[in-house]
């Protein structure tokens, strides 16, 4: 080991970089020095370009309301992929009787790390959020934020600074008016940063949109977040934040997304297939179901209907939790006739062209809860991650931790 260490940095990132996790773990354990190099920042960013996103995993996550559990899972997206899931440990035991009823969220996934919250819900201020690396089993619990209060409203977002190396959490925070008790926006925005492991306010004008679903439907492409957002009028566009700058912006929707929203009928998703941005549109009371994916970033005519599905009278509502690398999406149809904490719902694998290539399998689960994201492998959170079920992290908030 010590002959190697003295390879130049370069020379070591070409080997290393292209080894698995599992043996860049029992190198770490065997050498200080390697420990020190390959938990660096740069290098864990080279080895997720350079072994990760060659090798990526379909992340799935359900609730199922029966038996007050929450399930976790992964599975290699490759030719074996046919909807057998491998359960992965939780980095908390959460109890949703206990937290008001309030569900584990996945606000998202970004280089090898899953972000968890349980908010929002109807306790809007309890807002635990971890870190959580299942590839190497650590995590981490974030500070609370500033502003926690019981009338607000939080919307969330997670991504990485690729500037500075630095994984980033968006807060956004909507005050309830006391006059109408609706909430109200502009709000302010706070961003927690691991580095400095602390929150801040950035003094960056939100725009006047509902970011609809709060922390349900967002997503980290081309190095910002994307959220669904409505004005007054019921006009829809995507609100983007820059992870980088800090910054807010707009994207235009399809035309034929703009107008509408949930209360009228439509519903919108924003979604990543591969390293592009997608939107999901579902109409209510109907069996219809389309995906658009931008070609192009930033430009709107590059917008392109990838799939339109029309399902069966029996599965009015069809969702779309997440796309393979070929693009094929992963489809969940909830049968309408178990209640919503007692639904089937059918695992369905979809072409690019809007075909049903197969039947992947069957899910219990609370429809609310599921959720399916592309995952890689990486070493994040090796030195900043505490094991799993520490006990330092007992008696934090309402989660019950091992």
């Amino acid at each position: 080991m010590s002959e190697l260490r003295g390879l130049p940095d370069e020379i070591l990132v070409e080997i290393l970089s292209k080894l698995p996790i599992k043996t860049l773990i029992l190198c770490a354990s065997t050498c200080k020095c390697l420990l020190s190099f390959i938990t660096t920042p740069s290098f864990i960013v080279s080895h997720i370009q350079r072994v990760g996103h060659n090798n990526p995993f379909i992340f799935l996550k359900y609730y199922t309301h029966g038996i007050n559990k929450h399930y976790f899972s992964l599975h290699p997206d490759d030719d074996s992929f046919n909807g057998d899931f491998c359960l992965i440990d939780m980095p908390v035991t959460y109890d949703c009787h206990v937290n008001n009823g309030c569900l584990l969220n996945v606000v998202g996934s970004c280089n090898g790390v899953i972000c968890l919250s349980n908010a929002p819900c109807k306790c809007h201020y309890s807002n635990n959020i971890f870190l959580w690396n299942p590839s190497i089993r650590k995590s981490i619990l974030l500070p609370r934020a500033n502003n926690v209060s019981t009338d607000v409203w939080i919307g969330l977002g997670f991504g990485f600074d690729s500037l500075t190396n630095d994984f980033k959490v968006v807060r956004l925070v909507y005050y309830k008016c006391p006059v109408t008790l609706n909430f109200k926006g502009p709000g302010i925005v706070e961003v927690y940063s691991l580095r400095s492991n602390s929150w801040r306010v950035v003094e960056s004008f939100m725009p006047k949109y509902q970011i609809h679903e709060l922390g349900f439907s967002q997503c980290f492409v081309r190095g910002a977040l994307h959220w669904v957002g409505w004005s007054g009028s019921g006009k829809g566009v995507i609100v983007v934040f820059s992870v980088e700058n800090e910054l807010f912006g707009e994207i235009k929707m399809p035309l034929c997304s703009e107008n509408g929203d949930s209360e009228h009928g439509v519903l919108m998703k924003v979604g990543k297939c591969g390293d592009k941005l997608a939107l999901i549109r579902t109409i209510s009371g109907s069996n219809i179901w389309s995906v658009w994916v931008m070609r192009e970033y930033g430009k709107v005519e590059s917008w392109t209907a990838t799939c339109n599905l029309d399902f069966p009278d029996r599965y009015p509502k069809p969702m779309a939790f997440g796309f393979r690398k070929s693009e094929e999406v992963v489809v969940f149809v909830t049968d309408e006739t178990f209640s919503d904490r007692d639904r089937m719902h059918l695992m369905l694998l979809v072409s690019r062209s809007g075909v049903v290539i197969k039947v992947l399998g069957m899910v219990d689960a609370r429809s609310s809860s599921l959720y399916m994201d592309t995952y890689f492998e990486s070493l994040a959170l090796f030195t900043e991650g505490r094991p799993m079920f520490d006990n330092k992290f007992q008696g934090y908030n309402p989660l019950l931790l091992k």
